[in-house]
């Protein structure tokens, strides 16, 4: 089997051993859903406007949540080590672990959000538009995320740092991804908006893990 899929195969185990890390994003992403109608009154929760926010939000901060081990562990135990002495493109191995990530913290998500977006009095014939904005920016996201994780490997505590170096370089893909939400809602044309986040998640995907994996080097060295 291909390098690139045992260690997907690999991290996806590993991740769904660890309960805690596995379920953490999800349980907090539920738990703000539910305690977001109660601080917002009776009159204003259920907008469609307040769903797409609190989304990309909670998306975001889920994200978040269990990427501060995602290199550090195999970095502490010897595994990325031996990555690196694979005859096997080391940015392929760091793109597989990403992609595992995706998998885990992104993609119940995406089942997850239309589903509080509809609760929130979100249109139900906009809920699969809703769903393909989620798949065109959560890859961008993930790779984001990746690249704040992988710069702060080396420090024990990196989580706080990872926030700080991220929050810049994906404040553009929430805006668009906010605006492409709306348009939807508006019923109105959001090609643009589609057109432009593909293009950062397919930049993201081609250029990410090689800065990720430059990165890496550097703190392994």
């Amino acid at each position: 089997m291909n390098i690139f899929w045992l260690i997907f195969f690999r991290d996806l185990k590993v991740a769904f051993k660890s309960k805690q890390e596995l379920f953490t994003p999800y349980i907090f992403f539920l738990i703000v859903a539910s305690m977001l109608p109660l601080s917002l009154g009776p009159i204003s929760w259920n907008t469609p406007i307040i769903a797409v926010g609190f989304i990309w939000i909670t998306i975001l901060l889920s994200s978040l949540m269990v990427m501060d081990s995602l290199f550090r562990t195999d970095i502490n135990n010897g595994t990325m080590d031996q990555f690196l002495i694979l005859s096997y493109s080391f940015s392929f191995i760091i793109l597989a672990k990403i992609f595992a990530h995706w998998i885990v913290s992104c993609l119940s998500l995406i089942i997850l959000a239309p589903i509080v977006a509809v609760s929130f009095d979100f249109p139900t014939n906009k809920v699969f538009l809703l769903i393909v904005i989620i798949l065109l920016t959560t890859p961008a996201i993930s790779i984001f995320v990746s690249i704040g994780s992988a710069l702060t490997a080396s420090l024990q505590k990196g989580s706080v740092l990872i926030g700080l170096l991220i929050l810049p370089l994906i404040s553009p893909i929430l805006i668009f991804a906010t605006h492409a939400s709306t348009l939807a809602i508006n019923g109105e044309s959001m090609s643009g908006s589609l057109y432009m986040l593909s293009a950062i998640s397919i930049f993201s995907i081609t250029f990410g893990p090689l800065i990720c994996s430059s990165s890496l080097k550097a703190s392994l060295e």
